[in-house]
């Protein structure tokens, strides 16, 4: 992502600086920024409260910053569809994640609690959908499989065969979602700190 991120920025006046850095150890002194956004990081983090105490160390008082998690897990079908389908499949791993990526963004109350404990002052959660090319089965697969650098990887390591059980799978999931007018979706839980 950094790769992506450093030619995207090529050519930009002023040229932005980029690094990679422990988010629960970051590399700059206390109250540093007055405003900055965290998207879809913090709840992949090992600790996720010592993300979120360095994140607000890192804050100067009166100081802004904005929170994105996956929210809902039955309100995301976008991450969701991909998963069951391998289940059903039976090409999980025997390792099942030790915590959902949904754990952060399910329970307001509780996210509001966490940043308020790691030293911000005030805290407001809401949640919005995003939906993942809403119109399209075949788009909704090119994003999520083909656009995917992971799970592109994964499925290119299957047979060809299953790779043609697995994209026709998702099509026909994502076709009959579709027809019933549901949305291939992220629910999306916003969290905007003060510190």
């Amino acid at each position: 992502m950094m790769e992506i991120a450093r030619k995207r920025l090529e050519g930009c006046a002023p040229q932005p600086t980029t690094l990679v850095a422990d988010a629960t150890s970051l590399p700059f002194p206390d109250a540093s920024f007055n405003r900055y956004v965290s998207n879809m990081t913090v709840h992949y983090a090992p600790d996720a409260d010592a993300f979120l105490l360095e994140a607000a160390r890192v804050l100067s008082p009166g100081g802004i910053a904005g929170f994105t998690v996956w929210g809902r897990e039955e309100l995301s079908s976008a991450m969701t569809l991909l998963p069951s389908i391998k289940r059903k499949l039976g090409l999980v791993k025997d390792s099942a994640p030790s915590r959902s990526s949904f754990h952060m963004g399910e329970d307001d109350a509780a996210l509001k609690q966490r940043v308020l404990a790691a030293g911000f002052t005030h805290c407001v959660v809401w949640h919005a959908q995003t939906v993942v090319e809403a119109t399209s089965a075949e788009k909704f697969a090119e994003t999520m499989m083909d656009g995917s650098n992971s799970t592109k990887q994964e499925v290119l390591g299957w047979t060809e065969e299953v790779q043609t059980q697995f994209r026709s799978e998702v099509l026909n999931t994502a076709n009959a979602m579709l027809e019933r007018g549901e949305p291939l979706a992220l629910d999306v839980c916003y969290c905007i700190a003060q510190k």
